[in-house]
């Protein structure tokens, strides 16, 4: 027997929030004795796809078709929908939000599977600087790329732009092989804090619902507004990525 899980109403159908939801995919599943596989429905069905607990991955827009009958070649019990409290006045780590939703243990981390080994990186430092929330945005990352390139020439730096051609099942694998990150509240900080590839670094945070809402406990957690003042932050990540 099959059960579908719709990851669906989430915070701008964003990428961690999808990844964010492994942990709570792979605790039902385990809870079940596996004998109720999952179908999955989601924005991003490239993402689960190869993940053991996942026995179908389909987009949204196949979900449609089911809710106006269409025939399935699998029988299923029930259908679930799998999304995140948007109150800003709770402040759940998302990923345990997720758990609650599916009843099982809560998870702090997301907990994906990295299937393949594709991609090498010596001391690399992920720059997640921008989202296409300007609010949540670093205006002056340029600036700070430019000056950590400039102040800590021991590290390689690689930006999301560069990453953002390639398909979503490559990208927690690159996150895993980082050395460290400064990322604002994005997917890449999601993706840098799979269970199993924790990475150190710098969260960057508009608001103090973002750091309790979408962070992790074991971040250095730095808050702005718009402009970072570059020596603070060099400061900053000097403290936390070369001691």
């Amino acid at each position: 027997m099959r059960d579908i899980i719709v990851i669906s109403d989430i915070f701008d159908k964003g990428l961690g929030d999808h990844f964010c939801a492994s942990a709570a995919l792979r605790s039902y599943y385990n809870n079940n004795f596996q004998a109720h596989k999952i179908v999955l429905f989601s924005q991003y069905p490239d993402l689960y796809a190869q993940q053991t607990y996942i026995n179908q991955s389909f987009g949204l827009e196949h979900l449609a078709a089911l809710d106006y009958g269409a025939k399935t070649d699998f029988e299923y019990e029930k259908i679930i929908h799998l999304y995140s409290n948007k109150d800003f006045k709770d402040k759940t780590n998302i990923v345990e939000q997720y758990c609650e939703k599916l009843g099982v243990k809560p998870e702090h981390y997301p907990n994906f599977e990295i299937r393949h080994n594709r991609y090498k990186f010596n001391k690399t430092i992920l720059l997640a600087l921008e989202a296409g929330q300007k609010h949540k945005s670093v205006w002056n990352a340029k600036e700070v790329e430019q000056e950590l390139i400039k102040r800590f020439p021991e590290f390689n730096f690689v930006t999301t732009k560069q990453f953002e051609h390639l398909p979503a099942d490559h990208l927690p694998e690159i996150c895993s092989k980082m050395s460290g990150y400064v990322s604002i509240n994005s997917g890449y900080y999601h993706l840098l804090h799979n269970k199993n590839h924790i990475k150190k670094g710098i969260h960057l945070y508009v608001g103090d619902v973002y750091k309790y809402k979408f962070g992790y406990k074991d971040s250095v957690h730095y808050k702005f507004d718009k402009i970072i003042n570059v020596d603070n932050l060099c400061e900053v990540f000097y403290n936390t990525l070369c001691q």
